[in-house]
């Protein structure tokens, strides 16, 4: 397995919304999954306390998230 490396995801927001996107750091291995890399970033963004409405979470892998109380609130969470 490749070493860990630190890479920035963007978790975007559908058009409506007003906030901006989240760029995340993560540090991951390089050839993981891009769905996978997008699940590690929203599991960070929300223990960082970021705001996660409108978020699109298409294709993310959120196997194992503990997302309790997360504002999901118009976030695209289906295939």
């Amino acid at each position: 397995m490749a070493e860990p490396h630190k890479e920035i995801i963007t978790i975007a927001r559908r058009w409506f919304s007003s906030l901006p996107p989240l760029q995340i750091e993560i540090e991951c291995a390089a050839e993981l999954a891009p769905g996978v890399k997008l699940g590690l970033a929203v599991k960070a963004a929300f223990a960082s306390g970021a705001v996660l409405s409108g978020a699109v979470l298409r294709d993310a892998d959120l196997s194992g998230a503990v997302l309790r109380d997360a504002d999901l609130s118009g976030a695209v969470l289906r295939d």
